[in-house]
C-alpha cells in the first residue's frame, strides 16, 4: 500500500464479484432521488435496442438502464445507478425523458479491490455482501488513483466500523494478496 491515501466514502450497492463492487459515492447519493423521480413517470412503452438507455422494472420499481441484449420476450439490462444486470420483461421496459442521461451520469462507480487473488470467489463474494451490501464504506485509494477512470482501483473497502474487508477475506482464507504487475496499461496477477 501507498503511504499516502484518499478516502472516499458511499454506499455498497451492488456486488457482481468479490473484485468487482459497485459504489454509490455520498457526494452522488442526493442526486438519485432526484433521478427515481424522474425515471418513475416514465410510461411510453419501449422497444429495447442494445446499448441504448432505458427505463425498467426491477422489483417493482422503474430505474434506469442500458440494454445489454435484447430477446423476443425479455430483455438483459444493466441498472446504471445500482450495477446489477437483469432480465426485464419487454412490456416493463419505457422510454426516459430526453436528456436524463446528459444531466445526471450514472450514480455508481464501478471499483476492484486491487492486490487480491480468489481462493474461493464464491464465498469471497458472499462476505462482502454479508459484510458490507447497502452499508457505508470507506474506500482506500492511492494518491495516484484517476477517479475519472472507468473503474476505480481500490487500495481497501472498510466497512462502517473502519475494519477492513480484504483483511477479513484473507483471516478467513477466502482471498490472498498478490502483487501486481502492470505491462502498460494492463495489470496481471503476480505472486506475494
Amino acid at each position: 500500500m501507498s503511504n499516502c491515501s484518499i478516502m472516499l466514502s458511499g454506499i455498497l450497492a451492488h456486488v457482481a464479484d468479490f473484485d468487482r463492487l459497485y459504489i454509490n459515492l455520498d457526494k452522488e447519493a442526493n442526486d438519485l432521488a432526484q433521478v427515481q423521480q424522474l425515471v418513475e413517470a416514465c410510461s411510453k412503452p419501449a422497444v429495447p435496442v442494445p446499448g441504448e438507455l432505458f427505463a425498467a422494472c426491477y422489483e417493482g420499481s422503474l430505474y434506469r438502464g442500458m440494454c445489454i441484449r435484447a430477446g423476443q420476450e425479455d430483455a438483459l439490462i444493466n441498472f446504471i445507478d445500482f450495477g446489477n444486470t437483469e432480465r426485464v420483461p419487454l412490456n416493463q421496459i419505457f422510454e426516459l425523458p430526453a436528456g436524463l442521461l446528459q444531466t445526471s451520469p450514472p450514480l455508481v462507480r464501478c471499483c476492484s479491490l486491487e492486490g487480491l487473488l480468489a481462493i474461493d470467489e464464491e464465498a469471497a463474494l458472499a462476505e462482502i455482501t454479508r459484510l458490507a451490501l447497502e452499508q457505508p464504506v470507506t474506500l482506500r485509494l492511492s494518491d495516484s488513483t484517476d477517479c475519472g477512470q472507468a473503474a476505480i482501483v481500490v487500495e481497501d473497502l472498510l466497512d462502517e466500523a473502519g475494519q477492513s474487508v480484504s483483511e477479513r477475506l484473507i483471516e478467513l482464507r477466502l482471498v490472498r494478496r498478490y502483487k501486481p504487475v502492470r505491462y502498460g496499461n494492463q495489470q496481471a496477477a503476480g505472486t506475494a
